[in-house]
Formats: C-alpha cells, structure tokens, sequence
C-alpha cells in the first residue's frame, strides 16, 4: 500500500450537513538517560516544547548545512529538552517514552519558528527530498523486508490484525522503519481504533519529523475525532513544510470548511484545486466538490461576489450544474 493509495482515504466527499533530517529513536534513549524518570499522574504540559525550542536554539546557532544541523540537534535538543524538564519538574507533564517522544517531534517541528538559522535549512527543497528518500525507504535488514513485504500483502487483503503482527515484526528487527509504523496505522485506522493508528503515526514522527504521510493521516485522525483545531494546526504544518504539496492547503480548506469559516475555506480549496490539476491528479474532483458545497453556503451568507471575486484570482471556470 503506497503513501498516495493510503491517503486518498482522507479525501472524503464532504457532506452538505459536515524539518529536516531524520530523528533516530536512539536519540530518545540517550535523552531518557539524562532526565530523572519518575512516575506522575498529571498532564501533559503544552508550553513546554516552545521553551525547548527557545533553548535548543541558542545552541544550535546558524549550522552550514542539514548533516550539521543533525549533528547539533542531536546534542543541543536533548541537552535543552533535559534541563528544561528538570527546571520544571512541577509541570504537569507524564514522563513516559511516548510523551518524550512526541515532544522531541514537537520541538522539531517548532525550530524554523525560533532558530533562523534553521529555517534557512528548511527552505532548501532538495535537502528535504534527500531526507524524505531516506526515511521512505526499506530496511536495512533483510529479515524486516521480509516481514515488511508479508504485511503490504495481508494488509492489501485487508486482513488487518494479521497485517498488524507481521509489520511490528518487521520492527523487531528494525525499531526505526518508518514505513512499517505507518503502515500499522493505517490498518488501525482501517480497523476504526483512532487512538492504537495515532499512537504509531506519532513513533513514525518520532523518527522522521517531517514526515509528510503521517502528518496527512494524523490530520485525517483528529478530524475524524472531531478535534478540528489540531486537525487544522496539523494540515497547517504541512502546509509550511512542503508548500509546493496540495495536501497541505486541501487539508487547511476542508478543516476551515468543517468549521464553518468558509471565507478562510475557498481560497485554501482553490489553491489546492488548482495543484491537483497541474498534476493531474484525481484528488481535483474532491476539491471541486468542497468548492460547490462553498459556492451554496457563500450565496446563503450573501457572499457570492466574495466567491465570484476569489474564482477570478484563481482562475477558475465555476460552473453550476
């Protein structure tokens, strides 16, 4: 199953009613070394992964280029995660290694935000393709290719559970394949257990932050949860981390659209139309569709000439059938 097949599930008809390299989980056990893992009850703290961010960043400096980028995260934010954490050791965060883990994919993520230096690195696209090949890519190890091809299989005959044992064997032999994570989450999120398929998207994030297949269907997870507004931060990441990709504005425009902002909603849709078709792709009939749904409920608002208007500066022959 392709990245492409799998995230065609998250480009359902909506209803007229409804950075920059490779993060190794090895990383975790050097950070989990230096923090002192005592057991909490409380929540997670949401503040924290920004003051990380902050601190990483006056480590981390102006890097040359992405493998010295990768070289000083690696000290500076396990550095920086660990003395913030123990200065704040009140917070209401639950030291386990699946927090620890997302928060390093958060931290990531928030780096082009504080560090200029990094987000000049961010903007370099071959750099990012060259990490994006690297992470999508078969195992090392024969033994989890194996594995690996067994599950793709079962998974294609959409024997889900059995698909499930044969990737995580696959991560047996090798902790970091990025593909086998995914690929357990979308059998959980074909088996309907949102919680088990987000859990894994967020150990393939853990690995390969930028990882733009488990970004779309961790979006996909939260709107199907309902929990829109980090649906819409999640498609919004996407959206600053590969501009020229279409998923990144189809997916802001439908979460706008579901939340019933429709003015914010067509000019993302458009723009997403408009990249389907310059690919060529079938996902611009899903954009046209949200854009007719737009089209009733701006005339029910009085706005149509604000959708005449935004069809003009898209160049969009609109037509009502």
């Amino acid at each position: 199953m392709s990245a492409a097949q799998e995230m065609l599930d998250g480009h359902y008809v909506v209803s007229s009613d409804p950075y920059q390299f490779l993060t190794y989980l090895g990383y975790m056990k050097y950070l989990l070394a230096s923090l002192p893992l005592f057991v909490t009850t409380l929540l997670f703290a949401q503040n924290l992964p920004e003051e990380i961010a902050r601190k990483s960043c006056e480590c981390i400096g102006e890097p040359p280029n992405l493998d010295s980028l990768n070289a000083r995260f690696k000290k500076c934010g396990s550095s920086a995660m660990a003395e913030v954490l123990i200065s704040q050791k009140d917070s209401k965060f639950k030291y386990t290694v699946e927090n620890i883990q997302k928060m390093w994919a958060d931290v990531f993520l928030l780096l082009p935000s504080f560090c200029p230096g990094v987000a000049k690195i961010a903007g370099n696209q071959e750099s990012k393709k060259g990490v994006k090949e690297s992470a999508y890519q078969t195992s090392f190890s024969k033994k989890a290719n194996k594995h690996f091809g067994r599950g793709t299989r079962l998974l294609n005959e959409q024997k889900y559970e059995q698909a499930i044992g044969a990737f995580k064997e696959a991560l047996k032999e090798d902790e970091n394949f990025v593909m086998a994570l995914d690929n357990i989450g979308i059998c959980y999120r074909r088996l309907n257990r949102l919680e088990d398929a987000m859990q894994y998207y967020e150990k393939s994030l853990a690995i390969f932050p930028e990882g733009d297949f488990a970004l779309v269907n961790i979006g996909v997870v939260y709107t199907l949860q309902n929990n829109l507004d980090k649906a819409l931060s999640t498609y919004q990441t996407i959206l600053r981390l590969y501009p020229n990709d279409p998923e990144g504005p189809f997916g802001v425009g439908k979460t706008f659209f579901l939340q019933e902002k429709y003015e914010d909603a067509l000019p993302m849709i458009c723009k997403a139309f408009r990249m389907y078709l310059s690919e060529k792709s079938d996902y611009a009939a899903d954009a046209e569709s949200i854009i007719g749904l737009l089209h009733e409920k701006l005339k029910e608002a009085g706005k149509e000439e604000f959708f005449n208007n935004t069809m003009k500066k898209y160049n969009i022959e609109f037509n009502i059938k």
